[in-house]
């Protein structure tokens, strides 16, 4: 099976992203995956491709380094809390046209979408290929901490997006109970399955990964797959 994954991140340091496909090759998949400014030296693991979609915002052009680093004046940190939601919008709304357009060019049977910030572009693919389509909710997406102003606009539709896309999925995996529990309850989600970013057991143990006491509920990725 083919596994076209699609995820906002440099996949570099993404140790979920990298196991998860990993699994995958291991029992027989291909998997491809579309990150964000991926380095063009990244060697992935034996049996992942990896191909890279730019961003650019209001604060850094594409292929420009960040300016988080940098020590900011208050008028400038002011400035940077204003206008974040901007920055994010422009920055994840760019990386997902260039992945959707990537993704286009691609041959797959599934499509595996990493958080929300790809879920709509890997929905939308899906799609128009008539295949289905995974999302994995590496956090609670509404919930997670945020340093820049109040959105409440764009949050009713972010929520709105995320219930209807993530109902239509053929499964929506995350990391553990506590975000599993807290999707099914605002959302009603009755197909939400846990796939924790734990180590492997060791193999002298015996036990198959998804059935060892020390780790209850976890399911392996390729067992998620229909």
């Amino acid at each position: 099976m083919r596994i076209l994954m699609l995820v906002a991140t440099s996949v570099v340091t993404d140790t979920r992203v990298l196991r998860e496909a990993g699994s995958l090759v291991a029992v027989g998949h291909s998997v491809h995956v579309i990150g964000k400014d991926v380095p063009s030296d990244f060697v992935p693991p034996s049996g992942i491709t990896v191909s890279s979609a730019g961003a650019t915002s209001v604060f850094r052009p594409a292929g420009k380094a960040s300016a988080s680093g940098r020590r900011l004046s208050t008028l400038q940190r002011m400035a940077r809390w204003t206008l974040l939601p901007q920055h994010r919008n422009q920055a994840f709304g760019s990386w997902a046209r260039a992945a959707l357009a990537d993704a286009r060019t691609r041959d797959f049977d599934v499509v595996h979408a990493h958080d929300f910030t790809a879920l709509e572009s890997g929905a939308t693919v899906a799609v128009e290929r008539g295949v289905p389509y995974i999302y994995d909710s590496h956090e609670l997406w509404l919930g997670r901490q945020r340093q820049y102003r109040p959105t409440p606009l764009q949050d009713r539709g972010e929520r709105q997006l995320e219930a209807r896309l993530g109902q239509a999925a053929a499964a929506v995996i995350t990391v553990g109970e506590g975000v599993a529990n807290s999707l099914r309850a605002s959302y009603g989600w009755s197909h939400v399955v846990v796939v924790r970013n734990s180590f492997p057991v060791r193999a002298e143990i015996g036990v198959p990964l998804a059935d060892h006491p020390l780790r209850p509920g976890l399911c392996r990725t390729s067992r998620c797959l229909p």
